[in-house]
């Protein structure tokens, strides 16, 4: 049966974008310091590793459309660091989106790896939280299938797809509370950065109560990773 995991970077007072992200492209004022830790090499180890026990990911229908579908080949995420040509964090977890209209620019998602050399959510099935209907999405080898039922129809099919794997929420905020309110997560991983961010996304507030049992962490250059166990 599959784990589900819901995974996010966050600050230190508890925000998951910085103030303004409805107005500009990306995480707001000061949100790329969220995930700086994914471009140093141990923060990219770590991640690496992440993904070699996922099976099927959850997202928003915005965080999806934020990433331009997760880039034109539905690999997400920047080549690693000895690659070069790191970008900063989008949506909630992920690179910036370019500006509506606009293919080119500082925004743009940076060359991809070659897919023999792809670590990610590349060749796993996607599953994305949305009030609107839309016919699955193939990229390459990553397949975008539109939930419209709700997070908890979301998770049951992720979770079958999954099989002995991970199931990996990788958000946005409302999906990720969403999920716990509800009872469906099993583990919860911050990747908490060491910034205030003052306002933004907050990632909880005004939810139904739940009791965490720290499980791990680990210090990368650029963040603390904390991983916990959702109590029932």
């Amino acid at each position: 049966m599959a784990l589900v995991e819901a995974n996010i970077s966050v600050s230190v007072d508890g925000y998951v974008t910085g103030p303004g992200v409805e107005q500009t492209a990306g995480l707001g004022a000061g949100g790329e310091a969220l995930h700086a830790w994914v471009h140093d090499e141990q923060g990219r180890r770590l991640l690496d590793d992440e993904f070699a026990t996922w099976g099927a990911v959850i997202t928003s229908r915005r965080v999806y459309e934020d990433t331009g579908g997760w880039g034109e080949d539905g690999y997400l995420l920047p080549p690693r660091p000895s690659r070069g040509n790191a970008v900063g964090g989008g949506s909630d977890r992920h690179p910036p989106r370019p500006p509506r209209g606009d293919t080119g620019g500082s925004n743009r998602l940076p060359p991809r790896p070659s897919r023999d050399d792809a670590v990610g959510s590349d060749r796993m099935p996607i599953f994305v939280v949305t009030h609107r209907p839309h016919e699955p999405v193939v990229k390459s080898a990553t397949t975008f299938t539109f939930v419209t039922e709700g997070i908890v129809a979301a998770v049951a099919r992720a979770a079958e797809a999954a099989g002995d794997k991970v199931v990996s929420i990788m958000g946005g905020a409302s999906i990720i509370r969403q999920a716990v309110d509800a009872g469906l997560v099993d583990r919860l991983r911050l990747n908490l950065a060491p910034v205030l961010l003052g306002s933004g996304t907050r990632l909880f507030g005004g939810g139904v109560p739940a009791r965490l049992l720290l499980t791990a962490h680990q210090d990368t250059p650029h963040a603390t990773h904390l991983t916990y166990q959702v109590v029932r």
